[in-house]
């Protein structure tokens, strides 16, 4: 079987979430079938890992739209602005190409930002079948930000969520079979997509992932928080943490420090100029590694948001104890008060905290519990037959 790939990133490094789902996806899939990838990248992409597991990865530069054009078309159109994101008429072109010159069995589009090319794909390439990978619940997901935004914010997502549910509601309809990251993502895509084959193929980490040991925790109390900041849900749930709950925890534990890694944390916003709050931006492996595991407790502070949080699995692969809240812990078979600590208010978010910095004991058994957990249900190899099986699946009908 021909497997295509389509991704908006490269899938090599899988540093951040969503590359990380993608490159393992790929791998899983390389297990027993031919994998092409096109992607977007820009001068610094290099594909080269891929030349093992792979019989074809390229890219095309990825589309910057004018900031007056998304206006213009949230304007002139009723489609949402994830939409117009990644429109390309190079990827489009490209595209036509791959599947002009080669059959592919299933051509699998990694997440709704793709879908601008399921009809390509399908006038091109009648006889593939078509998978809509679904990172996230889309119009969940702005449903979710609006409820916890001000104002502009609010009005942005309230009008956004409105036209990805019509938008996914299409793009599920057009495509032969989805897959979702957990059971509750797709009890929340069900209603849109009728009777589509479909398959739940969760996030997964690497048990045998080369982890540093022996890294000396820091001196002092440190907790450490790792993402991106041009995602509007770790933005958010970054502020509420450092206006809301830091106080808090420099109030019971005055020596506490608070890391904060990650792309776009170098903007500096004026809520991370804090007493005791080290920003430090993008880190790369090594710094990386000697930043999570200094720390003594990591947090996932996150209000709005769809999809799997794979920094929470990665932090309880460190062995590190972790609070986040309901909606953080969404999609992961975890325990609360055995694998993770909930806290959904401040009050509760700061108190879950300042117990894990007091009680070495108890974090560190916290810690053990997760990483177990972690190895025993999210190894990606687990994963590896549910994608294979829902190819066969879709392949066999469009035999019948």
């Amino acid at each position: 079987m021909r497997v295509l790939f389509l991704t908006p990133q490269p899938p090599w490094p899988p540093h951040a979430g969503p590359a990380i789902r993608n490159y393992q996806l790929i791998a899983g899939a390389a297990t027993e079938h031919q994998v092409f990838v096109l992607c977007f990248g820009d001068t610094d992409t290099d594909l080269s890992a891929l030349d093992e597991m792979c019989s074809w990865a390229g890219w095309v530069a990825r589309p910057n739209p004018k900031i007056h054009h998304r206006i213009l078309h949230l304007l002139r159109s009723r489609e949402p602005d994830l939409a117009l994101r990644l429109k390309s008429e190079a990827f489009a072109e490209r595209l036509r190409f791959i599947v002009g010159h080669q059959r592919f069995d299933v051509i699998q589009f990694e997440g709704l930002e793709m879908a601008p090319y399921v009809p390509v794909a399908r006038a091109e390439s009648p006889t593939s079948r078509l998978v809509l990978d679904e990172h996230n619940v889309e119009f969940l997901l702005q449903e979710r930000i609006a409820a916890v935004s001000q104002a502009t914010g609010r009005w942005y997502s309230r009008g956004q969520a409105k036209r990805l549910r019509s938008y996914e509601s299409d793009a599920l309809a057009n495509c032969d079979g989805w897959i979702a990251v957990s059971d509750v993502d797709a009890a929340f895509l069900k209603p849109l997509a009728a009777d589509s084959p479909r398959a739940v193929v969760p996030i997964g980490v690497t048990p045998e992932a080369d982890i540093p040991q022996g890294l000396p925790l820091a001196p002092t109390p440190r907790i450490f928080f790792a993402g991106k900041l041009d995602y509007r849900p770790n933005q958010d749930g970054l502020r509420w943490f450092c206006t809301k709950v830091w106080p808090l925890i420099r109030a019971e534990v005055p020596s506490t420090e608070f890391i904060v890694a990650g792309s776009g944390v170098e903007t500096k916003q004026s809520w991370l100029r804090q007493p005791g709050i080290q920003s430090l931006g993008y880190l790369d492996e090594r710094e990386f590694a000697q930043a999570v595991g200094s720390a003594w407790v990591s947090v996932v502070p996150i209000r709005a948001g769809s999809g799997m949080r794979v920094k929470i699995l990665e932090a309880f692969l460190w062995a590190k104890p972790v609070v986040t809240t309901s909606l953080g812990l969404e999609g992961i078979a975890a325990t609360p008060n055995e694998h993770v600590r909930i806290g959904d208010t401040p009050e509760e978010f700061a108190a879950h905290a300042v117990e894990l910095l007091r009680d070495r004991l108890l974090a560190q058994e916290q810690g053990i519990a997760a990483k177990r957990l972690a190895e025993e249900l999210y190894d990606w190899r687990r994963f590896t037959p549910r994608l294979l099986d829902f190819y066969a699946r879709l392949t066999e009908s469009r035999h019948a």
